[in-house]
């Protein structure tokens, strides 16, 4: 599977630069179609309709690959410079399972179409100037109760356990929905246990220095950080999606994954190790 996946991607990106890194469009001039749908088909590895963190995961180690060969990077960069892709890889690698388990409404493990239409609503709403820095400086008021400009490991303890807990979620809700928080939230049973689990979770991202407590410095700078990686990987998507999708078209069925419907209907008998 990595392979593969590594391979498609090296190609789409060698093609990319040789087209002279194109604006995106679809074939013969159209629109490019809706990001979900680019999504799916660039990260759906096993064609089952659902991207799992595993799949994104491989689809990411195969970017990396292709930005260890230079692609991605400016083309008269400084030698020994960080290619700016290598730098979204690694920040994508990191927010993805947090971002995953957000937008996985039904807990199932896998994005559908539906649910991955969550980036491009996110994408619209995030790129408008003060969005984020007026919600990120909501959350931390509510929670920093004392003004000292730190969120101690009781003021976060008492934002999750406290009542005040649904007053954040409700503030998020409204200005940046989130799929995960919202189904959450309407649920009759171990409802505030589900949603105090997801808040600590993306509490847990904002301590950049694992230390227990979030100093507004690094609240803003992790929210920025994810900000940048998002609109970044989003431009990417929409850049090399099409062209992978466009290889991925022309595989024989069943060979871009080694799992799935088709590879286990192909697989002889087990072997003496898998029994």
């Amino acid at each position: 599977l990595m392979r593969s996946v590594s391979s498609m991607l090296v190609l789409a990106g060698l093609t990319w630069l040789a087209l002279g890194q194109p604006n995106v469009q679809g074939a013969g001039g159209q629109p490019p179609p809706p990001l979900h749908d680019t999504m799916l088909s660039m990260f759906d590895t096993d064609n089952d309709g659902g991207v799992s963190v595993a799949e994104i995961t491989a689809t990411l180690d195969g970017f990396e690959k292709m930005s260890a060969m230079g692609m991605g990077g400016p083309p008269n960069a400084a030698p020994g410079a960080e290619n700016p892709m290598a730098a979204t890889i690694r920040a994508a690698k990191r927010f993805a399972p947090m971002l995953h388990k957000l937008i996985d409404a039904d807990g199932s493990g896998k994005l559908s179409k539906e649910e991955l239409k969550w980036v491009a609503k996110t994408q619209g709403i995030i790129k408008k100037p003060g969005v984020l820095k007026h919600l990120v400086e909501g959350v931390f008021a509510k929670i920093d109760t004392d003004a000292d400009e730190i969120l101690s490991e009781v003021e976060l303890r008492a934002a999750i356990e406290g009542e005040t807990l649904e007053e954040i979620l409700s503030m998020i809700q409204e200005q940046l929905p989130i799929p995960s928080l919202s189904t959450a939230a309407s649920l009759s049973h171990d409802s505030r246990d589900l949603l105090k689990k997801h808040f600590q979770e993306g509490l847990a991202y904002l301590d950049t220095n694992g230390d227990g407590a979030v100093e507004r410095k690094e609240m803003f700078g992790a929210v920025k950080g994810f900000k940048k990686m998002f609109m970044q990987g989003v431009t990417t998507v929409e850049t090399m999606g099409p062209m992978l999708t466009m290889f991925k078209a022309f595989q024989p069925p069943g060979q871009s994954s080694n799992t799935g419907p088709q590879a286990k209907r192909r697989r002889g008998p087990p072997t003496h190790g898998e029994l």
